[in-house]
């Protein structure tokens, strides 16, 4: 785990190969929702050598211990 706080929780992982940036944010509610698909949004159009590029982004239980109702963010 690199960070965490009560909106969400961000780790460094291994995506074969790379090393990736993995951002966990739990749903509960339509606001918190609504919020995350906008930086989503924000982070699909970024393009600067300092801020990681967003690869995909999903709702879904696809990692141990997360939360089946939560929004996953993968950066590489």
């Amino acid at each position: 785990m690199i960070s965490s706080s009560p909106n969400s929780t961000v780790y460094l992982m291994r995506l074969g190969d790379e090393l990736c940036v993995v951002k966990v944010v739990p749903l509960d509610c339509k606001q918190q929702r609504d919020s995350f698909l906008s930086e989503v949004a924000i982070m699909r159009k970024l393009r600067h050598p300092l801020i990681l590029p967003l690869r995909a982004a999903f709702i879904g239980n696809i990692l141990p211990n997360v939360y089946s109702n939560s929004i996953i963010m993968l950066l590489l």
